[in-house]
């Protein structure tokens, strides 16, 4: 598969953010945290988060941080990428990509895991070779030891309404998408 063009920066334990959903999950995080590192799973409740779910994504962290896997994909997220890594490693999930993908997710992953901080992501993103698309996303990293990341937490947000149009129409036009 071509190489996909990409356009990322990334910033540790960013400030207030101008993105609301961004922003309204950063600052939740920094609530349930407390005085602690990083707040655990079980501190993040489901109908606190409901306008924003379908676009979160619950990845494990993997023993060693070899590889991460993706335990819950919001429905927002499996649209755009129209496919659903719901259960399947980083590494399976953007194997169709490329490696440079993949290493590119991992090392991101890893980062918020060792570092046990948020990072905050925005750039564009030419995945299918019709043009970049903006998107912007914020990884915030869980601890059921208070110590250790066992578990990320991550909002994705894009343009829906002009990406999942397009989206829509390649799928009825059986057009092959990246992730199929």
């Amino acid at each position: 598969m071509a190489a996909h063009e990409v356009h990322i920066e990334a910033e540790v334990n960013p400030g207030p953010l101008d993105n609301p959903a961004l922003e309204f999950l950063r600052g939740y995080w920094l609530r349930k945290r407390g005085d602690r590192a990083m707040p655990s799973r079980k501190d993040m409740v489901p109908s606190e988060l409901k306008k924003y779910l379908d676009g979160i994504v619950m990845i494990d962290v993997l023993p060693d941080m070899a590889d991460f896997r993706y335990r819950l994909v919001g429905t927002a997220v499996t649209q755009y990428f129209v496919t659903d890594p719901t259960g399947m490693t980083a590494s399976e999930a953007w194997s169709a990509v490329g490696q440079s993908a993949v290493d590119r997710i991992i090392a991101n992953l890893r980062a918020v895991a060792r570092e046990r901080a948020c990072i905050h992501l925005w750039g564009s993103v030419d995945w299918f070779g019709r043009g970049a698309e903006d998107v912007e996303a914020l990884y915030l990293p869980l601890s059921d030891d208070g110590k250790s990341v066992n578990m990320i937490v991550n909002l994705f947000t894009f343009d829906r309404r002009s990406v999942l149009r397009e989206r829509q129409i390649a799928v009825e036009r059986h057009q092959k998408l990246f992730m199929n």
